[in-house]
């Protein structure tokens, strides 16, 4: 009889671990997550002597959990110098749904120019 009661507990033990590692293994599905790419960019001058790039980035989410909130940082290289500039949204996205997000960098010289694959996205944050 004790031999049974072993063996049903070893049973449900096994059971519980492989339900524990089935549910870690689809994090990524129910955490917001999401890819953003660069879709186009703009060179231009808001005024005299200034010049500024108009990048804007698409935010496709690819989790099945709805983002609520997300923020983004763009780093800009130029013949010059590196801009990193950060921009958020409050917007929701639906899973598998899509968003365009409008950023501007300013450059401290009329100057400058965007460098080759001088736009891309630094960092990213979900929630």
């Amino acid at each position: 009889m004790r031999r049974n009661g072993l063996h049903t507990a070893a049973l449900l033990g096994a059971v519980l671990t492989s339900l524990l590692l089935a549910a870690c293994q689809n994090e990524g599905r129910w955490y917001p997550g999401a890819e953003v790419s660069v879709q186009s960019s703009y060179e231009f001058a808001p005024g005299p002597g200034a010049k500024a790039i108009l990048v804007t980035l698409i935010i496709h989410n690819t989790s099945s959990t709805t983002i609520n909130t997300g923020v983004v940082t763009l780093k800009v290289t130029t013949d010059r110098r590196e801009y990193f500039q950060t921009a958020s949204t409050a917007t929701a996205i639906i899973p598998g749904g899509k968003v365009a997000l409008p950023v501007t960098v300013p450059y401290l010289d009329s100057a400058e120019q965007v460098a080759a694959g001088g736009v891309t996205v630094y960092d990213s944050y979900f929630n």
